[in-house]
């Protein structure tokens, strides 16, 4: 890799030209390309970014001098389009999930694996600064042996025009989190219910996981609740728990403040200077492919759960 890592953003709601931005202000990264299938889109984002290669098509990954893809299209394309990247020899980062499709996130580690590109999955809140102090709290053994965690994606999205399976699409914030604290998932338990806003595939579900370590887990999502809450996470330790931005040490009973800020929103500045950075450096990224798909089929088996109620195991790539 050079000095300059050369990108192209696939897909440019939102997320896309946030991530756009980013890589635009980062010394190390240069935005060649754009694509998204909105024309007009396509050509204001490229005016104003001064970016001379315009796409509306996957046509974008014939441009050779381009050295990673950013995949911020909407979720349904993610798994395909990641493989057709990694097919053509660059370095991909997608947006979660990385797929909705097991097979999908097979065939992409697979090509990992045969291509040894990386490939690098949104998961946002492991560059929290309170999500890495948790983390920090837990390997050091601040709170003891780790029984019990939990957290949440809590956000009304009515009239969110792309209906997937919630817990596919947005579960993958909460388990990832609890999955950097812990360790790998093993199996999962299910619940779901559609009393609000029953067109769309199990608006509110609940799921139980078992961690290779013994811990218990649950991560709850629902998109449908009166005022969107805060994605917070809940530790349970023997020396110490912590419940979002607040522990509470033996002997005490009362929580108190961690001395750490609690980013709200998506600030996604952080996790695109890393990967840049990781890409110049020839450095392994803090989610890398292996993560990011355990993260993503431990999701993706939760439909599966609720179908069969019953336990399902969750499969284990190998390292």
């Amino acid at each position: 890799m050079g000095k300059i890592v050369k990108v192209g953003v696939i897909g440019l709601g939102p997320n896309g030209r946030q991530h756009l931005a980013s890589y635009q202000n980062h010394p190390g990264a240069e935005v060649v390309a754009v694509c998204d299938v909105d024309e007009s889109l396509v050509k204001e984002v490229a005016k104003q970014h001064n970016i001379a290669n315009t796409y509306t098509d996957l046509s974008i990954l014939e441009q050779r001098d381009i050295d990673m893809v950013a995949v911020c299209a909407p979720n349904p394309f993610h798994g395909e389009y990641t493989i057709r990247v990694l097919e053509t020899g660059k370095h991909v980062f997608v947006e979660k999930p990385m797929a909705l499709e097991i097979e999908s996130v097979e065939r992409i580690v697979e090509l990992h694996r045969e291509t040894h590109l990386e490939v690098m999955t949104g998961l946002i809140r492991r560059f929290n600064p309170l999500s890495q102090l948790v983390k920090h709290l837990i390997d050091e053994g601040i709170l003891g042996e780790i029984f019990y965690v939990e957290s949440d994606y809590i956000h009304d999205l009515r009239g969110y025009r792309h209906l997937e399976n919630p817990f596919g699409s947005d579960g993958i914030h909460p388990l990832d989190i609890l999955r950097w604290y812990v360790g790998d998932v093993v199996e999962v338990q299910a619940y779901s219910n559609k009393k609000i806003w029953p067109e769309i595939k199990d608006p509110t579900t609940v799921a139980i996981y078992k961690f290779k370590s013994g811990c218990i887990g649950k991560v709850t999502v629902t998109w449908v609740p009166i005022g969107t809450q805060t994605h917070g996470a809940r530790v349970f330790g023997s020396k110490a728990t912590v419940v979002n931005d607040r522990i509470c040490l033996p002997g005490t009973n009362e929580f108190i403040s961690l001395p750490v800020e609690n980013i709200a929103g998506h600030p996604y500045n952080p996790e695109d200077i890393h990967f840049i950075d990781c890409l110049i450096q020839g450095k392994e990224p803090l989610i890398n492919c292996l993560e990011g798909a355990k993260s993503t089929v431990a999701c993706l088996l939760v439909k599966d759960a609720i179908k069969e109620r019953k336990p399902i195991v969750i499969p284990q790539f190998e390292e």
